[in-house]
């Protein structure tokens, strides 16, 4: 007998999460790619953020959008299973806008 998983279902309040196919589509690189693509959206509300003691919501929204938040969770489950080294990677380009952003992310 085979377990059958659910997959991640987004909070109803969102509609920025990725759907099952913009998931398939998407790589380690892609992903690094797109954090990269938003890098001048945070760094331009960084000292939003810092102001506020919390990411902008703005800022998050974008996050969400590329991928991130897939990188952990097991592909049963509808993630991506990525490894640690590319979160690193991912937590960098982050913090190159803003270091506070990428810590919460």
């Amino acid at each position: 007998m085979t377990a059958k998983y659910a997959t991640i279902q987004p909070h109803t309040g969102h509609n920025d999460w990725l759907s099952p196919d913009e998931l398939k589509q998407l790589t380690p690189e892609k992903l690094i790619g797109r954090v990269k693509g938003i890098k001048g959206l945070i760094a331009v509300h960084a000292m939003e953020c810092e102001r506020l003691r919390r990411p902008v919501d703005s800022v998050m929204q974008a996050i969400r959008k590329t991928g991130v938040f897939y990188h952990f969770v097991p592909k049963k489950y509808g993630g991506l299973e990525y490894d640690l080294l590319n979160f690193i990677d991912v937590g960098l380009a982050i913090a190159e806008g803003c270091a506070s952003t990428a810590w919460v992310t």
